[in-house]
């Protein structure tokens, strides 16, 4: 189906679920993310307190966590790739590049832009597993870039344009989102911090939607690196419009493009 659009005012009131949290059995409105919760989200992503090492090696570390009243834990890794934060997180938000490297992709597009920083979008996934129904999202995304400090983070939403599917089981991105920083001693390198609770819903039990979470996570890396090594060559293609990046047009923070929330930059 064609991408829906949308004029509806989003609310500037604080989400539930901005950040780890518990279960939630209705999925809210969107709502205008404020620099406190992008706060919090990076305050959760670098605090490894309470958290349990999954794995270890070969330069991605993983760790699991369990969330009080949650079926579903929340992971999250950490890992260094040979790129600039900036290209992971063109890389990240691109959606016309996203086609060319997410082969778990079947459809993804915007369905509402909230203001310079937050949209509402639609993602569907492939299953990989014949007998289990392929999943899809509807998701609010907010970001923030700051000197070499980016934030993208996400959580499933209700939106009058986009009920659920036929052919796909509407999934819950309960928190999920990547923290890029600049290597310390190497600009040119990021240390990525990837967190996410997702509940895929249907009748996969808690216990095997954990387990596989934990194992499939660091197969995002390889992914990520070889997208970031060719998204410099396929961004400088005039038919991949290489001067528009409106992701960066949000400026350092979530104050400075649109005050009032209706997407109108005023």
């Amino acid at each position: 189906a064609a991408p829906p659009s949308s004029t509806r005012r989003a609310s500037t009131a604080a989400p539930p679920n901005a950040t780890m949290s518990a279960y939630v059995a209705e999925f809210p409105d969107p709502k205008i993310m404020t620099d406190e919760q992008f706060d919090q989200f990076i305050k959760d992503a670098d605090d490894d307190e309470g958290w349990t090492t999954v794995s270890d090696s070969a330069g991605v570390a993983v760790y699991e966590k369990v969330i009080a009243d949650a079926p579903i834990k929340c992971v999250k890794m950490r890992a260094t790739l040979n790129a600039s934060p900036a290209v992971l997180y063109d890389v990240l938000h691109d959606p016309d590049y996203r086609k060319t490297w997410d082969e778990n992709m079947a459809a993804g597009y915007e369905i509402e832009k909230l203001n310079v920083n937050n949209d509402v979008g639609y993602y569907a996934a492939k299953s990989p597993f014949m007998m289990i129904s392929s999943r899809d999202f509807c998701n609010q995304r907010a970001w923030r870039a700051r000197s070499t400090e980016y934030v993208i983070r996400a959580h499933t939403v209700k939106h009058p344009d986009m009920p659920e599917q036929s052919g796909y089981v509407r999934a819950q991105a309960i928190v999920t989102g990547y923290l890029l920083r600049a290597c310390k001693d190497d600009e040119n390198k990021v240390v990525l911090t990837y967190m996410t609770q997702t509940d895929p819903k249907g009748w996969l039990p808690g216990w095997l939607v954990n387990k596989v979470a934990s194992k499939v996570v660091p197969g995002v890396i390889e992914k990520l690196q070889k997208a970031s090594d060719g998204y410099a060559e396929w961004k400088a293609k005039a038919e991949n419009k290489p001067d528009e990046k409106p992701w960066l047009d949000a400026g350092d923070g979530t104050d400075g493009g649109d005050d009032d929330g209706d997407g109108d930059g005023d």
